[in-house]
């Protein structure tokens, strides 16, 4: 499949999903198994189009947020070709169907059936409620919503890179909400609450994570 305008298989999987209002963590397992196969050895077997299809088509019966084949090839060939008219079911559709079919399991195989993602967003609701509880300020409390808020959007938008995808969840969700606190310069706690909820990462760790979320606004 050849667009009209050239998207990246990562922003094309995230079109898609918001074109389907998958929640998020559905888009977000989308986006690691396109990460993981291309880190698998048959990277480069599957064109990247069929292969954001398949990957947000798995990811929607794996979450447990079914949308119908044609529901998910209709959206990304919109995606794909948005001057074009709504895609017939003919002979191309058809065709079509039966590669995105071939291309999910290509991803299956390289993914060895291990359909299993650890979002770092639970954790990072996680870490919220502790901060909340601990806290016994009033306006730390009231200020720790933008701060989660700023956090969830980092890890969401992490997704997109492919070097921040093998990064623990639970150091992705503790630097986003840091990096959160330092660019609304709110201070909530996040330092304190890190030596307790992950006293093994070091700020060395979280400043160089830090850079990489930073770094992606700039790559993507």
């Amino acid at each position: 499949m050849d667009p009209q305008k050239p998207l990246s298989p990562a922003l094309l999987i995230r079109k898609i999903g918001l074109k389907l209002e998958l929640p998020s963590w559905t888009i977000g397992s989308a986006l690691v198994y396109y990460h993981r196969f291309n880190l698998s050895p048959a990277a480069d077997s599957v064109d990247d189009s069929l292969l954001s299809i398949s990957c947000v088509y798995l990811a929607t019966k794996a979450e447990e947020t079914l949308r119908s084949l044609r529901d998910v090839i209709t959206c990304g060939y919109s995606c794909l070709y948005p001057r074009a008219n709504v895609l017939p079911v003919d002979a191309f559709y058809q065709e079509l169907r039966e590669s995105v079919i071939r291309a999910e399991q290509i991803l299956l195989r390289a993914l060895a059936f291990d359909v299993t993602v650890t979002h770092s967003q639970k954790y990072l609701l996680h870490f919220v409620t502790l901060i909340d509880q601990q806290s016994k300020d009033p306006e730390t409390r009231s200020n720790l919503r933008a701060v989660a808020d700023l956090g969830w959007t980092l890890i969401t938008d992490s997704l997109l890179s492919q070097r921040l995808s093998d990064i623990e969840p639970e150091y992705l969700a503790i630097t986003s909400l840091w990096l959160a606190s330092e660019t609304l310069q709110i201070e909530v706690g996040v330092r304190d609450a890190t030596r307790h909820l992950c006293p093994e990462l070091k700020e060395a760790v979280v400043t160089k994570i830090a850079k990489q979320l930073v770094d992606i606004y700039e790559s993507v």
